[in-house]
């Protein structure tokens, strides 16, 4: 991709897919509740927030919510956001990235095609790294973290909830990153990842290798992790092996310290 009409096509396909991938019109939501965003002392806190935060609307595609701390953090007005949509910030996505997002798009989409009747969508927590370009021109890594916080009577999106982090300090390589999580008893836990160099190179780690990757950020050894999964210690350092391979490192501190830069463990939960 390396002219505009090219970006711009692509963008158009990117908002027609993420507007019309309900099997029937979205019904309205009411709106009687009193909204967190409304609240004069939160947006205040926002305004300094080191992330961005915001709430994509998927029936008009445009911000029903945009932190004011954007001006800070990339240059440009919550107030162009919130009025052109998603038609302005999916322009400001490197052109290099605009087509690994639309794969990524498609992914999720089906994903929770799949699992909204079962209202599953709402136990989803999606993480991705792309560049955006600042109102200076310049592009920084950030990563995007969202989930859904309303749904359609089919269980499809209706309102998600975005934060997105600048992560220029700590992003050591060139791949876009989708992680999906899912909402457990223990928190959220990793059970997809892939990572893009372009939209032909992927890796991807197995369901199996999440989960020895989440035991592993806790501290355990292969063979408790084999007894906690039922199998045998050798398949765990096989796993591991195959882990290090994929990630090209040396040894499992750099593993984990891998796995959390992308988000595949994490700390702590929403």
């Amino acid at each position: 991709m390396n002219n505009r009409s090219d970006s711009q096509e692509l963008i158009n396909k990117i908002i027609h897919l993420l507007k019309n991938y309900y099997p029937e019109p979205i019904d309205a939501i009411s709106k009687d509740q009193p909204r967190l965003f409304d609240n004069p002392q939160f947006n205040a806190l926002l305004k300094h927030a080191p992330s961005l935060v915001f709430v994509l609307n998927h029936k008009t595609t445009l911000y029903d919510y945009f932190s004011e701390n954007v001006k800070e953090i990339l240059g440009y007005d919550a107030e162009r956001y919130l009025k052109e949509g998603i038609s302005f910030s999916m322009g400001t996505v490197h052109p290099d990235h605009q087509p690994i997002l639309n794969v990524i798009y498609e992914n999720i989409l089906e994903r929770l095609q799949k699992d909204g009747p079962s209202g599953k969508s709402l136990d989803y927590r999606f993480t991705i790294t792309l560049k955006i370009r600042k109102a200076d021109g310049t592009y920084i890594w950030m990563m995007e973290q969202f989930m859904v916080i309303e749904t359609d009577k089919n269980g499809l999106p209706f309102l998600t909830l975005v934060f997105m982090y600048d992560i220029s300090g700590v992003k050591k390589d060139q791949l876009v990153d989708l992680v999906i999580s899912e909402k457990t008893n223990q928190g959220f836990i990793s059970i997809f990842a892939t990572s893009y160099y372009n939209i032909h190179n992927t890796t991807v780690f197995s369901k199996r290798e999440l989960e020895i990757l989440n035991y592993l950020g806790k501290g355990l050894a292969s063979k408790d992790i084999a007894n906690h999964l039922c199998i045998s210690e050798h398949t765990v350092k096989t796993h591991r092996k195959n882990m290090l391979k994929k990630t090209e490192t040396k040894n499992t501190t750099e593993l984990i310290r891998y796995a959390t830069a992308k988000g595949l463990i994490s700390l702590t939960s929403f």
